[in-house]
């Protein structure tokens, strides 16, 4: 069972002595937990510090963190004009294991007992190619500036650490193999007590837990970032259970591939019913248009007065105001018995 280490970060001061301890014993950074320590904040007691002791002990135990926040702590401490000393009070993995080398080699006091990991930065990118590109282009920046920083202090080749250290796996190192390696000038007698059990045998995001509460979310990120076979070619198929195997992703808690299909189906399914249902109403907006205009056309048709249209109108009466034009039935009866007279009186 992995031992829990304990976690805290904390300054203690003797005075008399002019001489100051700063213990970081869990993740580095601002943007990862409120308990974890933050450049602002340890900038700002290490410049205090400055004022008031003429040498500080700087103790790591620590699983690494935010690699911009670890920079500026990183800068703090190797410009210092101070006596500054390290210690690696237990594992110092990733940007923790820089911290722990921002200081001469012959200031550096690892535990015998100590572990040392070294590892390419990894970050999470969301968007498209170009975003892509911007991400892996900052990430190349951060391992070079990460790989001039350990070279500044213990003189070794850029080459040769990015070569040993930065090719993407973990690289777990006992305090006597930093030593053979230029890492260390030197190692303690003395024995940590805060290594968790099979350390080296962890996946990264294991290691990350033990150093934050079970209810955070940092250990499920990291689990999505932080994969254990991040040079798998396949990783580019997108198969989900070959990246859920590779980022080490719980099956109970994550979906299965069939999962994916029938939500993907399912989706569509239902998209193709909402188009359906939206030509429908589309129909029916259209023939309900034509309802109500043809009913507005007879609506206005029955408002029309009787005998309103000039052109259907009979008159018995010329339009000039003259006689009739056809004269009436009685005077047409007269009118042809008058005829009828004169023909049989006929005058002389």
């Amino acid at each position: 069972m992995a031992k829990k280490p304990t976690k805290y970060y904390d300054i203690v001061q003797n005075k008399a002595e002019k001489t100051a301890e700063i213990l970081i014993y869990g993740v580095i950074g601002d943007s990862w937990f409120e308990e974890s320590t933050t450049a602002r904040q340890f900038v700002a007691d290490f410049r205090k510090l400055e004022k008031e002791n003429d040498r500080i002990n700087i103790r790591l135990n620590s699983p690494g963190g935010s690699v911009f926040d670890g920079l500026a702590i990183y800068n703090a401490i190797s410009a210092s004009e101070k006596e500054v000393h390290t210690f690696n009070d237990g594992v110092c993995a990733s940007m923790a294991a820089v911290l722990l080398l921002s200081v001469d080699s012959e200031n550096v006091h690892p535990a015998n007992n100590s572990l040392l990991m070294l590892h390419s930065p990894s970050t999470g990118a969301w968007g498209n190619r170009k975003d892509i590109e911007n991400a892996l282009n900052v990430l190349d920046k951060v391992q070079k500036v990460l790989i001039t920083s350990i070279c500044d202090k213990t003189g070794l080749e850029e080459s040769d650490i990015e070569k040993n250290y930065f090719d993407y796996k973990d690289h777990w190192l006992t305090a006597e193999e930093a030593k053979e390696a230029g890492l260390y000038a030197n190692v303690e007698d003395t024995e940590a007590e805060n290594i968790p059990d099979n350390v080296s045998g962890m996946k990264f995001s294991d290691l990350v837990k033990l150093f934050e509460p079970s209810d955070s979310l940092f250990p499920d990120w990291v689990n999505r970032i932080a994969p254990t076979k991040p040079d798998n070619s396949n990783f580019i198929d997108m198969d989900i259970k070959l990246l859920r195997d590779a980022y080490g992703l719980d099956e109970e808690k994550y979906p299965k591939p069939e999962d994916v299909l029938n939500y993907v189906k399912k989706r569509e399914q239902e998209y193709k019913d909402l188009d359906s249902a939206k030509t429908t109403a589309e129909n029916d907006l259209a023939t309900a248009t034509q309802t109500i205009t043809d009913k507005d056309a007879e609506i206005a048709e029955l408002k029309k007065d009787p005998g309103a249209d000039p052109a259907n109108v009979d008159t018995d009466t010329d339009p000039k105001g003259g006689d009739p034009k056809e004269p009436k039935p009685a005077e047409d009866f007269f009118g042809a018995m008058a005829d009828c007279m004169k023909v049989l009186n006929p005058e002389k």
